[in-house]
């Protein structure tokens, strides 16, 4: 490797650095190789004298700051590819009346599905609350009718009495069956509702 494969090898391992940075050390080595082979070196010779271009360059990078390393080495990795055209910046601007209007449109799809979704949720919780409500209506009518059978019996209305237990055995019935059904279902959508919000935000929790 003679002295200008060298030079070129540690620039292309500090690609990114700051230019003035980077010739400052190009230089530097330069000089000392330049020294070598006034010393009576060949370029090879003094190029191997130097070490390996990896260490060179690690040796560089650590002597510099910190912040300028991850400075330049953001700068580098955000720095676009290319700048628009004036064709491109003119399409873009002639097309802005379109590209808003879609992303216009967008947003307003996701906040209409949004709220559809939360009004959908609000909707199920209702209906486990008027289930539960039903339950409450049907065991009050339970121990109503039981309640009345039995005053039916101190007034002396025994078929009234028979009538009104029926009754109250029936929604007794009924209250039960319909605890259990309201029972899973708010135990299903409290599941449900645990597990969307996990899938939401519990990544983002770790």
């Amino acid at each position: 490797m003679n002295k200008q494969q060298f030079l070129a090898a540690i620039e292309k391992k500090l690609e990114g650095m700051q230019d003035e940075d980077l010739r400052s050390s190009l230089d530097y080595y330069e000089e000392m190789l330049n020294d070598r082979i006034d010393d009576g070196m060949t370029e090879e010779e003094a190029v191997k004298d130097m070490g390996s271009v990896d260490e060179i360059t690690a040796q560089i990078l650590e002597d510099q700051p910190l912040a300028l390393v991850i400075r330049d080495n953001i700068k580098e990795k955000i720095k676009p590819s290319r700048s628009l055209r004036a064709w491109e910046i003119v399409l873009i601007v002639l097309g802005s009346p379109l590209w808003i209007s879609l992303l216009a449109a967008g947003f307003a799809i996701a906040v209409a599905l949004a709220a559809a979704a939360l009004s959908l949720y609000v909707v199920m919780w209702v209906l486990v609350g008027v289930l539960w409500i039903c339950v409450a209506a049907l065991g009050l009518g339970a121990v109503t009718g039981i309640g009345w059978s039995i005053a039916g019996l101190f007034i002396g209305r025994p078929m009234q009495s028979l009538l009104t237990v029926g009754c109250g055995l029936v929604c007794g019935g009924a209250a039960i069956l319909m605890f259990y059904g309201a029972l899973l279902a708010t135990k299903g959508l409290a599941k449900g509702t645990a597990a969307v919000w996990k899938a939401l935000f519990g990544s983002r929790n770790k």
